[in-house]
Formats: C-alpha cells, structure tokens, sequence
C-alpha cells in the first residue's frame, strides 16, 4: 500500500465549503493517507478551523504561513508531504470517499502521474466534465507528446492541477513547482504543461471522484485587470518552455492565447459585472491588447482554426467592433450564447 497526501491549500474558505471539503478526506476508505492543510494567511475564524480539524484527526497536519498565493500554498503543501503519492484539493471542493482507494489500485512503480475525472457543482447541479482525450489507458514514452499537446487545447479540461495523483519522487526530481508569479488557474495549466513535458507514463482512469464547485464569489469567478496581465505573462511562460526545449507547440500555443483573449474581453473588460462605463472598458480594453503587444497574432486569426460558435466574437474581435464584443458579452452572460 502506497502511502497518499492530500494536499489542501485555504485561504478564508467559507466555513461550510472547507468543512466539507475537509471531511470528505476524513472519510476515505483506504486510510493511509496524510492531510496536509496549508493555512495560507487566512483570518482567525477560518485558521480556528483548520486546526479544529487537527485536534479531531492525527493525519492531519496543518501548516500556517503567511499569504503567498495558491501556487505558494501548493508548492509548501509538496514540502511538507512525507508521502509516495500527493494530489492536490482545493478548499471549496471535495472528493468522493472512495477517491484514494481507486487510485491506489492503479499505482506503479514507473507511473509519473494518474489522470482522473472531475464533476462540477453549481447550483445544487452536478454534472461530469467531459474528457475529450483517450480514457483509461495508459500514456508511455513519446505518447506524451500528445497529453502535452492536449493541455493546451482550451475545451479537453486537461490543464487543471487537480484530479490528478502525483509521484512525489518524479516531482520533486524534476524541479516541478508552481510558478509564484502566476495564479486564477493559469499557474495550473503553465505547472501541467512543464509536467507533460517531463513525464514518459501517465495513466488516465475513466474514474470521476473530484468535484469543483463553482463558487460566484471565488477569486478565479471575478474578473480583475491584474488576472488579464497574469494570464498573458503564464502563456508566455510556456512559450519559453516549448523554445528552450524546442517543442514545435507555438501554433497551439497561439490558438490558447487567442481563446484568452476572447475569454479577457467576454468575461472581464466586456462583463456586466464590470460596472465601469463602455468607453472606459472600451479604453480599457484597447490598452491591454496594445501593451501585450497583441494585434499582430488578432490579425493573423484564421477561422478555419476554431469551433463555429466562437466565429462571431473572433469576427469582432478581429476587426475592433467593441461596441458590438460589449453587447455580445451581455447576451453570453445571460446564457443566450453558449
């Protein structure tokens, strides 16, 4: 039996989604396992509760440490394991009970990292993330290639740090850590990426046991000017990962950077819940794409490269229509564009 971490990285979780969180590890069935709570700087009431959860459970281990970032969190959570095995669980999500003992069954001595499915959760729905990639096989070698290739593909829901259970020898010998600098998931897809291209075994499972519950208020669900910037300076992180090791990723690559653009103008200088005026979202807007230096790669869309339904806002964005990318985001946000 393989010794599991769960590493769980909070900061000021609302009480009701960590003590679910939290005792959805406590009661998995295989019971080897290690919890490791990283308290990233919370506030009393929720750094209380982490160690409430110590004093009832001796696998639990709860490190408090001053606010770093979820990157941070996590790369502390890896420190600080004494396990064979880690994944990571985000505070407001949880696992389903049996999530340890299914994955302990399919480790092996050369496998690097075990892929499995996630659910998410929004209002009182639960549905499965469809996984566009191969299910329950077993990726050797060059086959890699293709899982890294699949992280930067927008809608194959590979990219995420989560539902994945980790080698801690193959993670820590590589020198894979979460970059600091980067975060409202785009630590995890530039952290994914530099692990596809270091493994040569990974084993994707057809069991869903995770799930993200999608939370209004989280910080990945609002939108600010600083996250747009983050994002752009993650893509350009794998960027230099696939030139320095020569990777021949730049188109995919480019098609990722295009997708974030039209998810920066939908859902951050475009969204209502942007409560600015139009000219200066507009302005706003003009800024971004002039300071990251981004007209040269709008120019060059081809549409042949992307899903029917993104043709418009690519059309808009394409040719400066802002007016029309404002009233386009309206319309997506009350789900009458999908």
């Amino acid at each position: 039996m393989a010794k599991i971490s769960i590493i769980i990285p909070v900061y000021n979780v609302p009480r009701k989604f960590l003590i679910k969180c939290i005792d959805s590890v406590i009661k998995q069935t295989y019971k080897d396992i290690e919890i490791v709570i990283v308290d990233d700087g919370s506030g009393d009431e929720c750094s209380a509760l982490c160690d409430e959860f110590k004093e009832k459970d001796n696998r639990i281990n709860v490190v408090h440490k001053k606010n770093g970032g979820l990157s941070d969190a996590r790369n502390v959570g890896v420190q600080n394991t004494n396990s064979d095995w880690f994944m990571f669980l985000d505070g407001d999500d949880w696992i389903e009970e049996d999530v340890c003992g299914k994955l302990s069954e399919l480790i092996k001595y050369n496998t690097n990292v075990i892929v499995f499915g996630m659910y998410r959760d929004q209002n009182n729905k639960v549905s499965r993330i469809p996984m566009k990639y191969y299910r329950d096989k077993e990726y050797l070698n060059e086959e890699c290639e293709s899982l890294r290739k699949m992280t930067l593909k927008h809608d194959y829901f590979l990219s995420s740090s989560v539902a994945k259970l980790y080698n801690t020898e193959f993670i820590k010998r590589n020198n894979l850590w979460h970059n600091t600098e980067l975060k409202c998931g785009m630590e995890g897809i530039e952290f994914i990426y530099r692990v596809f291209c270091a493994t040569n075994n990974v084993k994707i499972s057809n069991y869903y046991g995770y799930h993200y519950v999608y939370n209004e208020d989280s910080l990945s669900a609002i939108p600010t000017i600083e996250n747009n910037y983050l994002t752009m300076k993650g893509i350009e992180k794998i960027k230099e990962t696939a030139n320095k090791l020569q990777l021949d990723d730049i188109s995919l690559i480019n098609q990722r950077h295009i997708y974030s653009i039209m998810a920066i103008a939908t859902r951050s200088y475009f969204n209502p819940r942007q409560k600015s005026i139009y000219f200066k979202k507009r302005k706003e807007y003009i800024r971004f794409i002039r300071e990251n230096y981004l007209k040269e790669l709008i120019k060059n869309i081809k549409y042949s490269e992307y899903p029917k339904k993104k043709i418009i806002l690519l059309f808009l964005i394409k040719h400066n229509l802002y007016f029309l990318i404002n009233i386009y985001s309206y319309v997506s946000a009350y789900r009458f564009i999908r």
